[in-house]
């Protein structure tokens, strides 16, 4: 359908909201062969925010060539290596790339560490070379954190490309406490990269799209209700384009508050399975930790809070909190207050899980 909303795919075009302050700085920093670092829960519009900004990279130097590398799949260090290598190959060589030469040139003399160096280096190398800047886009990059020698990893990448002068590296993960554990807390790659965080985009903005949008297939929404669809999915980029498709559909005419709360209990049963196995992956004691953190509860070891949702001690509390962060249910913000990450997930716990409690 041509008027639709866009939630599957990276959006452009109209489809595509205003974050000029994010896409400003990552053009910045690339534009001078800089480097950035952008994360964020999945769905979050990173991959959008990105697109346009390679656009506008492009527009003021045409020489720079991306690399997109996506580690979503990558378990060991063969794997990174072999998909590293491949990408590197497929877009930074030319037509006439021979492939065996390269490896006579660049691999074949070194095994183990020295080899991971070595495929490390190849993009300043070639980028040299060919005489072309080069920007390396990594995706879903802390799934390095499975690898077991991922601190040998970490620590090449670091000291290599730290030297790099024509090759820059936008890295991208959608893990929040993975990539604050990487790069906030043992502080690798640091200062490497200018931290870019996403900020939720304005409510004016996207109910004025999901009018706007409405519109374009003749049917009609109040400004009210367009910002009812974006509180109730607290501005969340793919949830708040789903519920408005949700509604468009539901919609001949105008849209209503009974088609509105009809289209949130689709969304609710659409989502109802995966929130099902999040909860049936957790004890009883972290479901009580997480009781408390949708109650608003920000001091946990609070005796009353300890007595009143069965916590046992500050001790387990403890583990409690690293075993939620690490399930990727609960971070923390800047004040160190824990938030469900899940805008939808913490609306289904309050009004269906815990509403016998």
């Amino acid at each position: 359908m041509p008027y639709s909303f866009t939630y599957t795919t990276p959006v452009s075009g109209l489809n595509f909201l205003p974050r000029k302050k994010e896409i400003i700085k990552i053009t910045e920093l690339l534009t001078e062969n800089n480097n950035a670092l952008l994360f964020d829960s999945i769905n979050t519009g990173k991959r959008s925010i990105i697109n346009q900004a390679f656009l506008s990279v492009k527009k003021k130097n045409p020489n720079k060539t991306i690399c997109n590398i996506n580690l979503f799949n990558i378990r060991n260090s063969s794997s990174f290596i072999n998909l590293f290598l491949d990408k590197i190959i497929e877009t930074l060589t030319d037509n006439n790339f021979n492939k065996d030469t390269f490896f006579e040139k660049y691999i074949d003399n070194y095994q183990g560490l020295e080899l991971l160096k070595a495929v490390l280096e190849l993009p300043e190398k070639l980028s040299i070379k060919n005489k072309i800047e080069y920007i390396i886009y990594f995706e879903e990059f802390q799934n390095l954190l499975f690898l077991n020698d991922f601190e040998d990893i970490i620590t090449s990448m670091e000291n290599i490309w730290s030297n790099h002068k024509n090759t820059s590296y936008i890295i991208t993960g959608s893990r929040i406490n993975d990539m604050k554990y990487i790069f906030m807390q043992k502080k690798y790659l640091y200062g490497f990269a200018t931290y870019i965080p996403l900020e939720t985009i304005e409510c004016n903005d996207f109910s004025n799209y999901i009018i706007k949008t409405f519109l374009r297939a003749g049917r009609v929404v109040e400004k009210q209700d367009a910002i009812k669809i974006y509180n109730f999915t607290q501005g969340h980029p793919y949830y708040c384009q789903l519920l408005s498709d949700i509604c468009f559909n539901n919609t001949k005419g105008y849209l209503n508050n009974n088609i509105i709360n009809d289209s949130i209990e689709k969304l609710i049963v659409l989502m109802k399975p995966h929130f099902i196995d999040w909860i049936n992956d957790l004890t009883n004691f972290q479901i009580n930790l997480l009781e408390a953190t949708n109650d608003g509860v920000i001091n946990f070891s609070y005796s009353k809070n300890i007595k009143k949702y069965d916590l046992r001690s500050s001790a387990n509390i403890v583990r409690l909190k690293e075993a939620l962060i690490k399930k990727e249910i609960i971070t923390f913000d800047e004040n160190n207050k824990p938030v469900i990450i899940n805008p939808i997930f913490k609306y289904w716990l309050k009004n269906y899980y815990f509403i016998n409690k």
